[in-house]
């Protein structure tokens, strides 16, 4: 009798575990695979992502028209090479800045403002620089600014996508 209950138990236990483990992997086929649950509302996350991407597009087209290597446009400018770079920069900054963030979630819009008046500043500076003279004292002290300037526009872009990726899920390609 007890080799009937133990027999009887085992053959229970044994097809109990082995359906267990077939619905195990039945049910992690219609999970996701990825295992990452959308939290972000989709169209919010697509118009973030697209307004980050044209604002993209409009610095690689402020680097696509300089047209010789990237040290001419760093402190102590050439006079033809400052020229061209502050006229690629304000064209940038009025694209950009003009740029409708009107629909975009409060928390992104105060941040790209930020960046925004990070880049009118940059601008600025750079219509300035025309009136300086060139001693060694004031190329310490434009490079100085010039760090100043694009350090900031740098933590401002960065907390900009900070904000897109972490509240909407939109991480741009080529925001780096």
């Amino acid at each position: 009798m007890t080799t009937k209950i133990l027999t009887a138990a085992l053959a229970f236990f044994t097809t109990f575990g082995f359906s267990s483990l077939l619905m195990q992997f039945a049910l992690n086929k219609t999970a996701p695979q990825t295992g990452i649950r959308w939290i972000y509302s989709k169209p919010t996350n697509k118009q973030v992502l697209r307004f980050l991407e044209r604002d993209i597009r409009n610095g690689e087209e402020r680097i696509g028209r300089l047209s010789q290597s990237e040290w001419q446009y760093t402190p102590p400018f050439s006079r033809p090479s400052l020229e061209e770079y502050r006229e690629a920069v304000s064209r940038y900054v009025n694209k950009s800045g003009s740029m409708d963030d009107s629909e975009l979630p409060r928390d992104l819009q105060i941040a790209w403002r930020q960046h925004m008046k990070a880049w009118r500043d940059y601008s600025a500076f750079l219509n300035n620089l025309e009136n300086l003279l060139v001693d060694e004292s004031d190329k310490r002290i434009i490079r100085r600014l010039h760090s100043e300037k694009d350090a900031r526009i740098s933590a401002t872009w960065f907390e900009v996508l900070e904000i897109a990726g972490e509240n909407y899920g939109a991480y741009p390609a080529n925001a780096y």
